[in-house]
């Protein structure tokens, strides 16, 4: 297999950016620094021979201010915790996601006449498919439908405000309006809704940032690098000795 090298920035402090990188099992790439940067830290990647592409997986996790970025680097069957926020975004723009969602919540205000008139005035706003209409518009409308709906904490619908977030408030909208009911009156998308995966309870190994030489190996090795943790916590609460954490580091 013809090696593969990655340049990942890890730490960009005039972008406020931090980011770690993932593998799908130990020993599988190779992570050097990269000294001549002045302002920040970059690695280099380096996938070995035994990276199998159609099992194995390189993926970068960016953390910048609120929002977090997923980009698979590297493998043809990357995890589900990986893929989850470009298949949610997927699921909430696809339009007849949304189209059912809207008429979902429709059938919901209909059935109490003091407030069809608002409604349907808040509905056109909220739900025609117009490019006239501003997002900002959209999201503060289906935030006073969610009102008619009874629902008086927008903080449970909102999201981040992004774009997705906006889109994603007549979703949120039905599935409150769905919970506590038969199941034959709950709001059942056309399309499955993608499941999110715990990417802590899921496999993958930290390969970067990289540590001090003496101490990479604890990142090589997850297991180690949790029994030092817990040590260092009980000796910190006086219940163990300095001089066997530092034995168990060394062993």
């Amino acid at each position: 297999m013809k090696m593969d090298q990655h340049f990942v920035v890890l730490k960009d402090p005039s972008n406020k950016v931090t980011s770690e990188v993932y593998a799908s099992r130990n020993d599988i790439v190779d992570v050097a620094k990269v000294d001549d940067v002045s302002d920040g830290l970059v690695v280099q990647i380096t996938l070995k021979p035994d990276f199998r592409l159609d099992q194995d997986y390189l993926v970068r996790v960016v953390q910048k201010g609120d929002r977090t970025q997923i980009t698979v680097l590297a493998g043809n069957n990357p995890p589900t915790w990986a893929t989850f926020p470009d298949s949610w975004r997927d699921w909430v723009n696809n339009k007849e996601v949304q189209f059912s969602a809207a008429n979902f919540i429709w059938g919901h205000l209909v059935g109490n006449p003091d407030h069809v008139t608002r409604a349907q005035a808040l509905y056109e706003i909220a739900a025609m498919d117009d490019p006239n209409i501003k997002t900002s518009e959209r999201r503060q409308a289906w935030l006073e439908v969610a009102e008619l709906c009874g629902i008086e904490d927008a903080n449970q619908i909102v999201g981040t405000g992004s774009r997705t977030a906006s889109l994603a408030i007549p979703i949120r909208i039905a599935q409150k309006l769905s919970k506590g009911r038969p199941k034959t009156h709950q709001w059942q998308p056309p399309v499955a809704r993608p499941l999110f995966a715990d990417p802590l309870k899921s496999r993958r190994v930290r390969v970067a940032p990289t540590a001090p030489q003496r101490e990479a190996w604890l990142f090589r090795n997850p297991g180690a690098l949790a029994s030092v943790q817990r040590g260092l916590q009980e000796a910190a609460a006086g219940k163990v000795s300095t001089v066997a954490v530092a034995e168990l580091a060394e062993d």
